[in-house]
């Protein structure tokens, strides 16, 4: 739908289009405004000074600062918490007879620092509902906010200092106690020097030991060789024979090499079913057995001598394990050993945490000193009148109207294109249907003027071609 259409139609149904734009200018102009207004809060400030060497952190290994504020000032979520306390706002709700749950008045006060390059310095804030309550109560604040915290500091490490006592009296018993079962222990069992010379014998009989167990081996090994040999397992003399140089070993193993030789001549020479082949190795054969007796006697000699020192060699290595077991017996068990290095750790550890306690007991009488002074926290600006903030303003009429009038006409719009929806379906088409007892199964749409106008011109137009054509 075009503009031009809009506005005809808006024409048509003036009536609904006025009366819905005017009922809701009126009902916007008759229901009551909203006021925006805020109560007025007047805020007044101190200015609180925290002395430099109190607002540093505590000591990385838990030992206490020397001022008894460090560890309260440590960051400004600590200040805030410490200002907002319930024994301290209760003080001072006391102190200005109010009435106020403390919770309440929490949520008035806030803490801040001056400047991130000036942390020593805070403002102390409350608010109120007018300047003269607002700065007493900041002033009655400030001034027990500096007097609580001297109170607690000097309750806080006077608790300190009694706990640090208690501490290094338990400390020092235990140093007693340990020393005097480590001198007990001590008693009972062998000097240093004593097992300085327990050990040497000990290191000395196992060096031994392992030279003996080596050479025990060796004669198994050969033990082993000559028996196999001997028994007729093994074929092959054992190198211990051959290295005996027996004359009449080494004569029977030269005959014998060199009747070898002159069979392998004749083999040669001669076919194997030849007489001097068959001759030569008849002799061969009997010189082989004759040599391997006399290997074989050879054997036994050397398989008896090497049992012998096998077992002189196996009865000192028990003599000297038994010596070694001896001494084993003699020197300190690895129960007290463990024992005794127990107690000198205790030792070491209950002295070493008696002298940190002399420390931080000497610390904490300092801090419980310089606790007391006065001047660690200053006041250096009491509130002096307060600020006034909030208050909003009211909403003007005008703005409202403004508002309020294009939501009317398009209210108004909206009327008269209804209206003009019911005119054409709900009214007319039931009338039809009553009339002619027939229901309506489709409606014709009535055409714009617009469009009415036009289809007249172009028939008009086209009668009068037509016209001129008959004549022609």
């Amino acid at each position: 739908m075009d503009l031009l259409r809009a506005l005809k139609l808006i024409r048509r149904h003036k009536t609904a289009f006025l009366a819905v734009s005017l009922l809701s200018l009126l009902v916007v102009v008759l229901l009551p405004r909203k006021v925006g207004a805020e109560p007025t809060v007047f805020t007044s400030s101190a200015k609180i000074l925290i002395m430099a060497n109190s607002i540093e952190a505590p000591s990385s290994d838990g030992v206490l600062p020397g001022n008894s504020l460090k560890v309260w000032f440590a960051d400004q979520v600590t200040l805030q918490e410490l200002v907002t306390s319930e024994n301290l706002l209760k003080r001072v709700l006391a102190k200005l007879n109010l009435d106020e749950p403390w919770t309440s008045f929490r949520g008035r006060v806030t803490v801040a620092p001056l400047s991130e390059r000036n942390a020593n310095i805070y403002i102390l804030s409350v608010s109120g509902e007018t300047p003269i309550e607002a700065e007493k109560c900041a002033d009655t604040l400030s001034t027990e906010f500096v007097e609580y915290v001297q109170e607690l500091s000097s309750k806080e490490f006077a608790s300190t200092r009694r706990y640090l006592e208690e501490l290094m009296s338990t400390a020092d018993l235990r140093i007693k106690k340990t020393e005097a079962a480590l001198e007990k222990m001590r008693q009972t069992l062998p000097s240093d020097q004593e097992n300085e010379l327990l050990a040497k014998q000990r290191i000395d009989i196992e060096a031994e030991n392992q030279i003996l167990k080596g050479e025990i081996r060796t004669l198994q090994q050969e033990a082993q060789q000559l028996e196999a040999f001997v028994s007729g397992a093994s074929t092959v003399p054992p190198w211990q024979i051959v290295e005996q140089n027996s004359p009449a070993v080494a004569s029977l193993s030269e005959g014998l090499a060199q009747e070898r030789s002159k069979l392998l001549e004749l083999q040669t020479i001669y076919a194997e079913s030849n007489s001097q082949v068959v001759d030569q190795t008849r002799r061969v054969a009997d010189l082989e057995e004759l040599y391997l007796g006399q290997v074989k006697k050879v054997a036994q000699s050397l398989l008896a001598d090497r049992k012998d020192i096998l077992g002189s060699k196996e009865s000192i290595l028990q003599a000297n394990n038994a010596r070694l077991k001896t001494l084993w017996g003699r020197r300190m068990p690895e129960s007290e050993r463990l024992k005794l290095e127990r107690l000198q750790r205790q030792l070491d550890m209950y002295q070493e945490s008696y002298l940190q306690l002399v420390k931080q007991l000497n610390e904490a009488r300092v801090a419980e000193l310089s606790s007391r002074r006065q001047g660690a926290i200053s006041i250096l600006e009491r509130p002096i009148g307060a600020v006034a903030s909030g208050g909003g303003k009211q909403s003007s009429r005008m703005r409202d109207l403004a508002l309020a009038i294009p939501l009317c006409l398009v209210l108004g719009v909206g009327a008269a294109f209804l209206a003009d929806y019911l005119q054409s379906s709900m009214r007319l088409v039931p009338r039809i249907e009553e009339m002619m007892e027939l229901p309506v199964l489709a409606v014709i749409p009535e055409m714009p003027p617009d469009v009415v106008d036009k289809w007249s011109a172009m028939k008009q137009q086209a009668l009068t071609i037509r016209s001129e054509e008959k004549e022609g």
